[in-house]
């Protein structure tokens, strides 16, 4: 139940980059888009400073064997994306665990993915466009494309 109330409460926080003016255009409030610009500020600074995450995520690449550590927290995973829901809240041993691995994914894009969880936004080069969809599909992030 606590769960479902930390989704409910994130989904109301980042709709707020969806609440559109009723004018002609359907332009964007400029007051949500600036509310939607400091919740990823705050978000960013969450992930950036570790001291309140509850898993550890080790990542390694296939290709050349890269492998990094992210601290993140479960719940705002799980909030933004149905794989990492269902990793840490289902019937998996991950659920239970503090430390979890990925492997066959590039620590880069990864990074990219994380801060897209947290934050909506990310820069991207261009040789990572493709493999950053394909990741994100893995981990059923739809709103990356937008």
């Amino acid at each position: 139940h606590v769960f479902n109330i930390y989704i409910r409460l994130f989904a109301n926080l980042t709709s707020l980059i969806y609440n559109i003016d009723d004018d002609v255009f359907g332009t964007i409030n400029e007051e949500r888009i600036n509310d939607f610009k400091a919740l990823s500020a705050d978000y960013k600074k969450l992930l950036e400073d570790t001291k309140s995450s509850d898993v550890t995520i080790t990542v390694k690449s296939s290709n050349n064997n890269d492998t990094k550590q992210f601290k993140a927290h479960k719940i705002i995973l799980a909030a933004r994306s149905s794989f990492f829901e269902a990793l840490f809240f289902g019937n998996f041993r991950e659920s239970s665990q503090s430390e979890i691995d990925i492997t066959d994914v590039d620590p880069i894009l990864f990074e990219l993915i994380l801060q897209w969880i947290y934050t909506a936004t990310i820069t991207v080069i261009e040789r990572h466009v493709n493999p950053l969809m394909e990741l994100a599909g893995r981990f059923d992030l739809q709103d990356v494309s937008h």
